[in-house]
């Protein structure tokens, strides 16, 4: 499983877990460090003179062997007034031959904004090779091939929205990748709506990788259905072994305004 960005309009969050990294090769040795903690804060400015949006995120995931993780999580946002705490709670299974399977739930009381519940299901094929198997040091790292399905179910106080989510992803070596993923909404009014997503990453050294993509793509995540744009680029660094930075910037554009998104993230591993 590749990371992945959080995108506006891939179905309700996850509040971060969606992120965590699955090597491929999950059975290669035990985890060193079998604690991560991620903390991120996020500030959106929103156009028309709207109230700005602010979201605080600590997410705890725990690998008791190579093949597991276990994620809980804690989001607090605020929007137009109103305020929404989320609690969540990721399973992530890395099986035989490289597949992973993954489940998630999420719950919030107040759920002003927030999905009141939701239950999201994906798997991802392991990678298969794509060209010419035999390949020299020279060359480098061939291209390979991954596929993924993500099923998703929320429901909002306006009603139940659902979503599936096909994705393909082209990798060459663990930080070079590129993916598309089509994205098909029906919304808490009965009505389908189809989008689409695709974002790569790029390391163009040791412990630095480069982040864009872009979506358009139905939104839910206020429980209204609407159809966004949607543009990011970011990158994460590695501060040694056991910590690494997230900086992602957004441009999202709905017909009720415009939102620019600034998200920082701390990853510290124990």
């Amino acid at each position: 499983m590749k990371p992945c960005a959080r995108w506006a309009g891939w179905g309700p969050s996850l509040i971060g877990l969606a992120a965590l990294s699955v090597p491929s090769a999950a059975f290669a040795q035990p985890p060193p460090n079998p604690w991560r903690v991620d903390v991120s804060t996020a500030y959106s400015r929103l156009s028309g003179g709207l109230d700005p949006w602010r979201q605080q995120t600590v997410v705890a995931t725990y690998r008791p062997d190579p093949n597991d993780w276990w994620s809980v999580g804690l989001e607090q946002g605020e929007r137009f007034g109103l305020s929404d705490s989320v609690v969540s709670m990721r399973v992530v299974r890395a099986m035989e031959g490289g597949a992973t399977l993954s489940a998630g739930a999420t719950a919030s009381r107040e759920a002003n904004f927030s999905a009141r519940s939701s239950l999201r299901l994906g798997v991802q094929s392991s990678d298969f090779k794509l060209g010419p198997v035999a390949r020299s040091d020279r060359q480098g790292p061939g291209w390979t091939a991954s596929v993924g399905l993500e099923a998703t179910l929320a429901q909002y106080r306006p009603g139940g929205v659902r979503s599936l989510q096909p994705t393909i992803t082209l990798s060459r070596g663990p930080d070079t990748s590129v993916s598309f993923k089509l994205i098909e909404t029906w919304s808490e009014a009965g009505e389908s709506i189809s989008g689409y997503a695709v974002s790569g990453t790029l390391s163009p050294r040791p412990g630095l990788r480069l982040r864009l993509g872009y979506a358009d793509a139905p939104e839910s995540d206020s429980g209204v259905t609407v159809q966004a744009q949607s543009v990011f680029g970011g990158f994460d660094l590695d501060l040694g072994d056991l910590a690494s930075i997230r900086m992602t910037v957004t441009h999202e554009e709905r017909s009720a305004f415009d939102r620019d998104e600034v998200v920082a993230s701390l990853m510290r591993r124990f």
